[in-house]
């Protein structure tokens, strides 16, 4: 993994990854990652696209999610410093970690 790695985002990358899942339910990620129910510490964790939303909703409705097959995934270019980085980045690796 290019560029530097400390616990804080390793943290954040899990907190993300573990606030899409439709499964877990927002109490239960509090609890987890140590905030109190009243906090909103979290929405700094939310990076959800509007594909990722409506996917979320049609999951809590028992809806199935039908997509056509998309094509190959490609590097995502940091606008900032126009390096690559992996396809499911959510963070530039290169640039936030200077």
């Amino acid at each position: 993994m290019p560029g530097k790695v400390y616990p804080y985002l390793l943290r954040h990358t899990l907190i993300t990854k573990l606030q899409k899942d439709p499964r877990i339910p927002m109490a239960i990620l509090k609890k987890f990652v140590g905030h109190k129910q009243s906090s909103n510490v979290l929405a700094t964790y939310t990076h959800l696209s509007q594909e990722e939303v409506k996917d979320i909703q049609l999951i809590h409705n028992g809806k199935e999610i039908k997509r056509e097959k998309k094509e190959e995934r490609m590097p995502i270019t940091c606008p900032n410093c126009k390096k690559t980085s992996e396809y499911d980045s959510e963070i530039c690796v290169h640039y936030n970690l200077r």
